[in-house]
């Protein structure tokens, strides 16, 4: 990749083309004259498989992503001026319950990651991830980028498989 000076959509492409050339040559190793049939039932397992995790992660998102300043754009500003959206109001409401600082919520956004991982993705998570650091960052008067790229990088540790981070 670095020789080619391949970015972007090229290096998904080779990583792509890698995969399914890999899964080409184990099925003719493994399976011979039904290779071609195995190699189709493995791409409609592995895209059955996708859509299972993402439905999921569709439904989680959608949630978090309402519960912040959508909501008020969609139901028209039911929610009193000085509500940041449901979910953050709840979150804000935790923080004064429980005492939030910094080792308290570096280690929760760490465990929020681990566990939005073990789906086997290292990026499903990141919309939870991006609430909940936002939320904390603003007890705590700052950090957003720091909680978000913690909890992130544990999901993409957690979920194992995930060799190339960056796509």
């Amino acid at each position: 990749m670095f020789k080619a000076n391949l970015q972007g959509g090229d290096t998904k492409t080779l990583i792509g083309g890698n995969t399914v050339f890999i899964l080409c040559l184990i099925s003719v190793i493994s399976y011979k004259k039904r290779a071609l049939e195995k190699v189709t039932d493995d791409l409609v397992k592995g895209l059955q498989f996708g859509f299972k995790i993402f439905g999921i992660v569709i439904s989680v998102a959608a949630f978090f992503y309402l519960g912040d300043s959508a909501f008020n754009e969609i139901f028209t500003n039911i929610l009193p001026e000085t509500s940041h959206g449901i979910v953050n109001d709840l979150g804000l409401a935790l923080a004064n319950i429980v005492p939030l600082n910094s080792a308290i919520s570096s280690s929760a956004l760490t465990i929020v990651g681990a566990i939005t991982g073990l789906d086997g993705s290292g990026f499903s998570g990141i919309s939870l991830i991006g609430s909940v650091a936002k939320i904390f960052s603003t007890t705590l008067g700052g950090g957003i980028a720091t909680l978000t790229a913690l909890g992130q990088l544990a999901g993409i540790w957690v979920g194992g498989g995930t060799l190339v981070t960056w796509l």
